[in-house]
């Protein structure tokens, strides 16, 4: 089979890549851990679920990240040290699917659908007919 040191290369270097990305996300995660727990403290007087203790805690966890963005959290010996800001950089950006995801509902207007499956008649006892539907629909709880 040829190519084989080849694919073994492509293999090694491979894993050299995502260990780099992992060595880099550890030290980012730990800070913004630490910022959390720091945030944390600060408002653990406020009511919980309150919108003040989320916006005070929202803004201490930014001033705590702000203040860390220019220390240096990680060094390579003999290679380089890293400040926060310059790993944040380097980190893989995480898609929604992997932060929490999000939630899409989608809703038929089932007076539009029926209306162009009709072919858009001008009908009066038919638009009666739609209206009355619509009135039904929003004191009902059935389909």
């Amino acid at each position: 089979m040829q190519g084989k040191g080849f694919v073994k290369f492509l293999l090694i270097a491979l894993t050299a890549v995502c260990v780099l990305q992992y060595i880099y996300m550890i030290p980012t995660y730990n800070v913004e851990k630490d910022a959390e727990a720091h945030a944390e403290s600060l408002v653990s007087n406020l009511p919980e679920g309150s919108t003040e203790r989320i916006t005070k805690q929202r803004s201490y966890n930014a001033e705590y990240l702000d203040s860390m963005s220019s220390e240096e959290i990680f060094s390579i010996p003999l290679l380089k040290d890293f400040t926060y800001d310059e790993l944040k950089q380097q980190n893989l950006a995480l898609g929604l699917d992997l932060k929490g995801g999000m939630s899409v509902a989608l809703q038929v207007n089932m007076r539009e659908l029926i209306s162009e499956m009709s072919g858009n008649i001008k009908d009066p006892t038919f638009i009666q007919a739609l209206d009355n539907a619509n009135v039904a629909l929003k004191s009902s709880q059935s389909d």
